[in-house]
């Protein structure tokens, strides 16, 4: 099945969409303020009257802009199709051609399917346990990590990072994969490749899925993220972690594996140079 025709028919179906709240804050930042003026007001009210009388608007400029959207990914066309035909069952292929739709048209057109009062609801429950002002500023995108303790809702972790971004790790489990009676997940015992560790909310959640009979091998090689990722690993130490951590540090061609050794309530780190 092509790939650009689902996006097309999708687009067509969805183009005279006005959803009002369907806008993602943490994804894009405050939502620009409404034009609250009485012509406005008139104007709005007018549309919605005749749209309700099956009359379609046509508005040249929006129309121009989500052309333009639409021609950049067609640019994409050969490798996104590909990328299609490689994903296995009907779910994911619906839910690849809602976002790439969501991305071209954007939130008044399109509702992708976490947006339910759940995921806010969930959402807010992160947000209620966590130290805004405890944090650590990052360069990547002017970010500051706060500080979560997700022992207050039964997972026992204790991290610095965004409450989104443990919200997709810990409560949406972002790196499990359940659907049509399949279930894709680290099991206890099983052995995690955490290849980009970065600040270390991945080798945690692993660590607590596998369990003590399980390892996580994470590597890493930007200096700052190795640091919080020690140091995120540091506030966990007094759960059952796997035993084995690796960090890899590469500094003027020499490759120097940081091993991370941790027990229970114990740490200790030895520091081996490769020529």
């Amino acid at each position: 099945m092509n790939l650009y025709k689902q996006i097309l028919e999708e687009i067509v179906l969805s183009y005279n969409n006005n959803y009002e709240n369907n806008y993602d804050y943490h994804r894009f930042g405050r939502q620009p303020s409404k034009n609250k003026s009485f012509k406005y007001k008139i104007k709005t009210y007018i549309i919605d009257q005749l749209k309700r009388r099956n009359f379609v608007r046509i508005n040249a400029k929006e129309n121009l802009k989500h052309f333009a959207e639409l021609q950049k990914w067609k640019d994409y066309d050969l490798a996104l199709q590909s990328f299609y035909e490689l994903l296995s069952d009907d779910n994911s292929k619906k839910l690849l051609v809602k976002i790439l739709s969501y991305r071209i048209l954007g939130h008044k057109k399109i509702v992708l399917h976490n947006n339910l009062k759940q995921y806010w609801n969930s959402l807010k429950k992160i947000e209620s346990i966590t130290d805004f002002e405890n944090n650590i500023p990052i360069r990547f995108m002017n970010w500051s990590l706060k500080f979560i303790d997700l022992n207050k809702i039964g997972i026992p972790i204790k991290l610095y990072f965004t409450p989104p971004g443990a919200h997709k790790d810990f409560i949406l489990k972002q790196y499990e994969y359940c659907n049509e009676n399949v279930l894709i997940k680290a099991l206890p015992g099983d052995y995690v490749i955490d290849a980009g560790a970065c600040w270390g909310d991945t080798a945690l959640y692993f660590a607590n899925e596998v369990g003590i009979e399980g390892r996580v091998f994470s590597f890493e090689f930007i200096p700052s993220n190795i640091e919080l990722f020690k140091k995120n690993l540091n506030l966990s130490f007094i759960v059952h972690i796997p035993c084995l951590y690796i960090v890899v540090h590469i500094k003027q061609n020499k490759v120097r594996p940081l091993i991370i050794r941790a027990r229970l309530l114990s740490f200790f780190s030895t520091l081996i140079l490769q020529k």
